[in-house]
């Protein structure tokens, strides 16, 4: 179905029209009941007679000397039957049905007509006795007036369809007197997208984009529709192909749709795949409602979707609407006749281009830092740009994935005096804060991108003991940098479905990457483990997870690091793909002793007088000195006396007993113990 033409007649027009075609209406059906016409005013306040003179029982044809003839643009009745492909009869059956909306007194002449008066309402048994040239066939369920649910057939109360009440519904009475909205029933499921220009797009998108206008033009696969602020909008074939946006961003493929749009002069509606009926019934009725607002109004549909979900598909094969579904990675099974467009994030030159055109002269920011680490699109680049005053914090919050699942966002709150490390291991961390910041000068300045688009990405693996300060890195490189912390959740991630954990697995990049943030997995060697020979099915499948991983990591573009406390249970291949890696050793005594002054604020009643190089000689590491601190603090806090070394040693005693590990008196009381 093609999308409503634009010359269409102005809603005064439409008016007048109908005003004439109510009363025409109105004078068959006296003349058919024997009854003299009732003199009326309209329900609109204006007389419903014909503004021209001319003959009784004229149907509303162009022919000159008609009184429902028209010059100009054609009438909205006019141009709903070209593009529904109504008949003489069908069209006619519409007008009857909206008349009795427009003008109630025709309900008290269709219960004359039915010889019953309980009976006011039109039906198809009406429609044949009065209507010119009646037409059985359009009493069919596949005819263009009940498959496109031009009008609704109630056969709730009487079994026969020839007398069923026959009905239009406010969205179509609306669209006859010059006035367009969309379907109450489909507006509260979507979203309006505002328009965007073609030329707005960056190049590597508008490349995406032409491929989608010439396939609805119907013009050559190599044609390129080029959009001018005085070109007409190019025609839109029957039916237009499904278009399958494939990609991580869904800012991009949403911007890319409703550039699309724009360029057909249609109105770009964004649905959840949530909307969607699993009935059936309800969902081909959806798709006809869908279907007929198509040749209404101009109108596309962005549908969200997961990868490989037949309802939506089914859904895009039905709805008949110039209807793009948006998908992460390219489905098993496409759509029949689908065209597929892989839609990319801007690249990083183009989002620093956008950047330095909407800044403030006088902005401080660096647009190449800020490109190099939010992947958003350039209309929002454009917006915030222009209105905010902290731009990096706002696409800190724009940029912000869903990972609800899979991750977790932690607020980075330490900095680095809170890490107790050796220079060497501090040196490696201020490294990866350094190579973050200077991607865009290194890689695009300076050219070493162009070389490879592999491997980008900063990965770094943190490894040793727990509780030796590995997560407490992660926060404190998030906090230097200014960026959100994600920290991976496996029991989210790995799954014992088959190629679960890959979804799970590219979804978490793909969020942890357009975010912009670090993402943190701890506990790795539980995803990163060596291959092994493959003796049954659960081997052959752990090692294609491991394939995946691999390659995805080669990929990621943005700042991973992973921690593990066995890194020699990861495989080789791995360590090949890490920038960094970062050993963190069980702290000595000289850093214990630093950790203590770390986890205990000198706000804590009695802490000055405390003996920390006394407690350094305890065997604790990082984490439970932690620990240990704020239970101590809570037992000098329901003492209601100042901290002491008796609350830290009972804490210390705690935290032992917790871990099952064996500690005796005199360790407690720093006395040296010989194996």
């Amino acid at each position: 179905m093609t999308a409503p033409a634009s010359h269409r007649a102005a809603p005064d027009a439409d008016q007048d029209f109908m005003a004439r075609g109510v009363a025409w209406i109105r004078r068959l059906l006296t003349e058919h009941g024997g009854t003299q016409e009732p003199p009326t005013a309209g329900v609109f306040g204006r007389s419903w007679q014909p503004s021209t003179p001319g003959p009784p029982a004229t149907p509303p044809r162009e022919d000159a000397g008609d009184p429902l003839a028209y010059s100009g643009p054609a009438p909205a009745l006019v141009t709903l039957g070209e593009r529904f492909g109504l008949d003489r009869f069908e069209r006619d059956v519409v007008l009857l049905c909206a008349a009795v909306e427009l003008d109630p007194s025709i309900r008290d002449q269709c219960a004359r007509i039915h010889g019953n008066p309980a009976m006011r309402f039109p039906s198809f048994a009406i429609a044949m006795m009065t209507l010119p040239d009646p037409a059985w066939a359009a009493l069919s369920p596949d005819s263009p007036l009940r498959a496109q649910r031009l009008v609704e057939v109630d056969r709730s109360a009487l079994e026969s369809l020839v007398i069923a009440p026959l009905r239009v519904d406010e969205r179509l009475v609306n669209h006859l007197r010059g006035l367009d909205h969309l379907d109450v029933r489909l507006r509260v499921s979507v979203q309006l997208e505002d328009q965007v220009a073609l030329d707005s797009l960056p190049p590597s998108q508008r490349a995406a984009a032409d491929r989608v206008v010439t396939a609805w033009a119907g013009q050559p696969d190599d044609a390129r529709y080029a959009q001018r602020s005085d070109a007409p909008h190019p025609t839109l074939v029957a039916d237009p192909p499904v278009v399958e946006l494939v990609g991580p961003d869904e800012r991009s493929s949403t911007m890319l749709a409703a550039a699309v749009a724009t360029a057909f002069g249609l109105q770009c509606y964004r649905m959840s795949p949530r909307s969607l009926p699993a009935d059936e019934v309800e969902l081909d009725g959806l798709a006809r409602l869908w279907r007929r607002e198509a040749g209404l109004s101009p109108v596309a549909i962005l549908l969200e979707t997961a990868d490989d979900d037949p309802t939506a598909a089914a859904f895009a094969r039905r709805s008949g609407c110039a209807t793009l579904l948006q998908l992460r990675q390219s489905p098993q099974a496409s759509v029949p006749a689908s065209l597929r467009v892989d839609v990319a994030p801007p690249t990083t030159a183009e989002r620093q281009a956008a950047w330095q055109d909407h800044l403030p002269a006088d902005s401080e920011i660096d647009p190449g830092q800020l490109a190099a680490q939010f992947a958003v699109d350039t209309a929002t680049i454009a917006r915030i740009a222009t209105e905010a005053d902290d731009p990096w914090e706002r696409c800190r919050l724009e940029a912000r994935p869903r990972l609800e699942g899979v991750a977790e966002r932690v607020i980075p709150e330490a900095s680095w005096p809170d890490l107790v490390l050796d220079e060497k291991q501090l040196e490696m961390l201020q490294s990866i804060a350094d190579q973050v910041r200077h991607r865009w000068e290194v890689y695009h300045q300076w050219r070493l991108a162009d070389r490879a688009s592999r491997g980008l990405g900063i990965a770094a693996l943190f490894t040793g003991p727990s509780g030796t300060g590995k997560t407490l890195a992660a926060e404190v490189l998030a906090h230097d940098l200014d960026l959100d912390l994600y920290k991976a959740d496996l029991s989210g991630i790995v799954s014992k479905y088959i190629g679960e954990t890959e979804k799970n697995l590219r979804r978490l990049f793909d969020a942890a990457e357009s975010g912009g943030g670090v993402l943190f997995i701890d506990e790795a060697d539980a995803l990163l483990g060596k291959r092994t020979e493959v003796r049954d099915s659960h081997d052959r499948f752990a090692n294609i997870q491991i394939d995946y991983l691999l390659q995805r990591m080669e990929t990621y573009q943005g700042v991973a690091i992973l921690a593990t406390n066995m890194r020699s249970a990861l495989d080789f291949a791995f360590l090949r793909r890490l920038r960094f890696i970062v050993e963190f050793p069980f702290p000595d005594a000289h850093q214990r002793a630093a950790i203590w002054r770390t986890c205990l604020p000198d706000a804590i009643p009695g802490v000055k007088a405390l003996d920390l190089d006394a407690l350094a000689a305890l065997p604790l590491n990082g984490g439970m000195i932690r620990n240990v601190a704020v239970n101590a603090a809570f037992l000098a806090a329901a003492d209601r006396i100042d901290l002491n070394h008796d609350h830290l040693l009972q804490a210390v005693r705690d935290e032992f007993a917790k871990l099952q590990v064996p500690i005796s008196e005199r360790q407690l009381a720093g006395e040296p113990v010989t194996p």
